[in-house]
């Protein structure tokens, strides 16, 4: 930028929430230099279950001082810190507002994790000879013993006082035990300082809560580390000490210790981090099963959950974009199965718990986060809600996938309205799921009786195989929509996806998978989004051969599909609410995640792929003609009644 030199660019981060950009870092200018590269760090947080945005603006120093009116600017470009942590180094071009055609070059962005150690602290403790507190009667003679146990903690620094991080359970009439191994995270135990003070104090244990104090050993976690197998470290009761060093008896021994306190075994374990795992080429695959039993209701009455409301996405909606627009990033190919359960399916009218929402079981599969929603509307227009709800079926066919896994980790995401009617085997699959890449994730819409998914939580009981099995890690996450119906778009999917990253490291340690074992190796990648760039809106994508749009937005009852008869005009539904419809829930706007709002509402006003319009001017209860495909074809030539009758004519003169 500068006349009679090159320019001495430096960057200004800044982090981007509700459409407002917030500086949290600048770099080093770098002088006479078209091609830096910054040597100082911009440090932020990272949160898989957050989409966070930054904008990066290139300046020209031209001047002393931080004001930014005072420099050149060169252009700027955003980015999710996702696209950034899953590529070794991520490109993205400069663009000028004022100059958009203009070249202003590219800023490369990488990331490095840095912080608290995750490693883990393995101990085995126990206490020698510690003193006596109880006496208690052996037959004709009385003992004197304790009832000991441990408590570790740490000092604050600020403070001074002792912070219990870990308690060993006591143990009966014992001087002497050895508790088993237990570990902790270093960055508990000392905050990443191995000189930390740690105070291991030793107590006789009371029912009534009132423990008496028998004495503590001061270390630290390099001490521990440091000290051989069995080393004894004395427990010092400053009160008996301080007492016997003011009056020693008169054989002039004084107080030496309360007992000892026995290191057994120390070892620090590494821990790997999520993060780690995504860095070297890990991927994370979201798979959507959707509920289309018949107790949602009938999607043109305003009060169903698959409603389809011409200005705000609904629940199902509302909870896919919350999920998929997240995880979306770490998917390298951007392809996502969708299924949907418990409706009737063409051509032969069958009840299904487990089909595809493209109707095609070879590709199951669709691209990004808008075909996830294309492929929701077009199954909405072609099935007919049924029922019962059974989870097994989904479960299972993600079971297969996950089960040939070496470099994805998979996240099913089921979005029911209500009761299931197949709970133990659901959670038989659940169970035999919980060895595998898989995490389960449950977003209950309506008002209807969650008690069984609460179950399915296994927060509080681990879930058992009808075999007697218990689950081997908890991999299944319950959220009710409607705790989320008045509150900030993001906190669904905060709340739906922060167990994923600790449940994929306990598979990892379950199947011994390291970061070193992943066969794909991330590349550098570069960004294609330009600032103000809106992400996939939602919007149903308009099918051939559809009339034009009425004037009208108003949605009516999908057109009969091949062999199948107009649908009734009393809708009947097998499988009812388990309640009478209430009041139709808020409808808030479709939340733009810092992007901008989609003209034309949501969805937009042709109603397409699968939201199919009122027939237009003329045909009485008769589609129009239909587009190719292998749904709502004319009737073929020698149409036979076992088919079903053929599609209605119009009326002469139409």
């Amino acid at each position: 930028m500068d006349t009679l030199s090159k320019s001495d660019p430096f960057i200004v981060v800044y982090s981007i929430h509700n459409n407002n950009e917030y500086e949290i870092g600048r770099t080093e200018t770098v002088m006479d230099n078209l091609n830096p590269t910054f040597a100082k760090a911009i440090e932020v947080d990272y949160c898989f279950e957050v989409n966070q945005l930054f904008s990066f603006h290139v300046y020209d120093q031209d001047a002393p001082g931080a004001d930014l009116a005072r420099h050149d600017f060169i252009g700027k470009a955003q980015c999710s810190l996702a696209e950034i942590v899953t590529s070794a180094a991520h490109t993205l071009t400069l663009i000028d507002p004022k100059k958009p055609s203009a070249s202003r070059g590219t800023v490369t962005i990488r990331a490095e994790e840095i912080g608290g150690s995750m490693d883990e602290l393995s101990l085995t403790l126990g206490v020698k000879d510690v003193d006596p507190m109880n006496s208690r009667m052996f037959g004709f003679m009385s003992k004197k013993t304790s009832d000991p146990f441990l408590e570790i903690c740490k000092v604050s620094v600020e403070t001074n006082a002792h912070i219990p991080i870990h308690r060993t359970n006591h143990v009966t009439k014992k001087l002497s035990h050895t508790w088993p191994m237990f570990s902790k995270k270093l960055s508990t135990l000392c905050g990443g300082d191995f000189d930390r003070p740690l105070i291991i104090k030793c107590y006789d244990w009371e029912d009534n809560g009132s423990h008496q104090y028998i004495g503590s050993a001061h270390l630290s976690v390099n001490t521990i580390l440091n000290a051989q197998p069995g080393t004894l470290f004395p427990l010092i009761n400053e009160e008996k000490k301080a007492k016997a060093d003011r009056h020693p008896n008169k054989k002039g021994h004084t107080y030496q210790h309360s007992g000892n306190l026995v290191v057994a075994a120390a070892q620090q374990v590494k821990q790997r981090s999520f993060l780690e795992y995504v860095q070297t080429g890990f991927e994370v695959s979201v798979s959507v099963a959707i509920d289309f039993t018949g107790s949602n209701g009938k999607p043109e009455d305003p009060r169903s959950l698959h409603y389809r409301d011409p200005n705000a996405p609904n629940a199902y909606l509302r909870a896919i974009m919350a999920v998929c627009d997240i995880v979306a990033h770490y998917d390298s190919d951007k392809m996502f199965p969708v299924y949907g359960f418990g409706a009737k399916v063409p051509p032969n009218n069958q009840v299904s718990h487990c089909f595809p929402c493209t109707f095609n079981e070879q590709e199951d599969e669709v691209e990004g986060v808008q075909g996830i929603v294309n492929a929701y509307a077009n199954a909405l227009g072609r099935v007919q809600l049924w029922g019962p709800t059974l989870f097994e079926h989904i479960i299972r066919k993600c079971t297969e996938k996950a089960k040939t896994s070496k470099s994805t980790y998979y996240i099913l995401l089921i979005i029911t309205d209500g009761v299931i009617n197949d709970t133990q085997q659901t959670i038989n699959a659940i169970v035999e799921a919980s060895r595998l890449p898989l995490s389960i994730i449950i977003i209950g819409v309506g008002t209807a009786d969650f008690s069984t998914m609460d179950k399915l939580d296994a927060d509080t009981q681990p879930l058992r195989h009808s075999n007697g099995q218990i689950m081997s890690r908890d991999i299944v996450q319950f959220v009710p929509m409607k705790d989320f119906e008045r509150r900030p778009y993001g906190d669904l999917a905060k709340e739906t996806l922060h167990e994923v990253p600790g449940q994929f490291l306990e598979w990892t340690k379950i199947a011994k998978v390291n970061p070193s074992d992943c066969p794909n190796k991330r590349g550098v990648t570069t960004g294609a989004m330009p600032p103000g760039q809106p992400p996939p809106t939602g919007a149903m994508p308009p099918v051939a051969g559809q009339p034009p749009p009425p004037t009208t937005t108003a949605c009516t009852a999908p057109y009969p599909a091949q062999g199948q008869p107009p649908p009734p005009q009393q809708y009947s539904q097998p499988y009812p609410q388990t309640q009478p419809y209430g009041a139709p829930p808020p409808q808030p706007g479709y939340p733009s995640q810092g992007y901008p709002q989609p003209s034309g509402g949501y969805p937009p006003a042709n109603c397409s792929a699968g939201y199919q319009q009122p027939p237009p001017q003329g045909y009485a209860q008769a589609p129009p003609p239909p587009p190719s495909g292998a749904y709502n074809q004319p009737a073929p030539q020698g149409w036979q009644a076992s088919n079903g009758p053929p599609p209605p004519t119009a009326p002469p003169g139409a």
